[in-house]
């Protein structure tokens, strides 16, 4: 059985890494997202663009802060996510995740924490932050479920 988090002000998330990606995954997360612009998925219009090389999707980033935190917040649900991108992340670069809560909210019927998560690339530059405010999962009140 998972511990559940402590919802707690303070509270830090053991980090992750994120293996660099490459230009076959973002192919791949293009085709299944819709998502075919051209910095993402083609090294030239990237670099005519002014990046270095083919760029990490920005959803793809949204699609990892929910990975790792069903993984390092178990019982939680994600009620709302505000993501910035601080620099563009080439997909040849590792990335790390980690998060720690900020902000506790309880109440009677309800306790939920704001959780700021963090990906920096592998040089140690802040590329994403997101603000994240995750519920801690009710237990089902399966009488209320029971049909007549």
């Amino acid at each position: 059985m998972t511990t559940p988090l402590r919802l707690e002000n303070g509270v830090q998330f053991e980090p992750r890494q994120i293996e660099a990606l490459g230009l076959e995954r973002l192919l791949s997360y293009a085709a299944a997202s819709g998502d075919h612009n051209p910095i993402h998925i083609d090294p030239v219009a990237a670099r005519q663009a002014g990046f270095p090389e083919a760029i990490v999707h920005g959803t793809l980033l949204s699609a990892f802060i929910a990975e790792f935190l069903a993984v390092s917040a178990p019982g939680t649900t994600i009620l709302s996510q505000k993501l910035r991108f601080l620099a563009p992340i080439p997909a040849s670069r590792r990335l790390s995740i980690g998060a720690r809560i900020v902000k506790v909210i309880g109440g009677e019927h309800r306790e939920h924490a704001i959780v700021r998560v963090m990906i920096n690339t592998e040089d140690g530059g802040l590329a994403a932050m997101a603000e994240v405010e995750l519920e801690r999962d009710r237990p089902l009140d399966r009488s209320a479920a029971a049909l007549p």
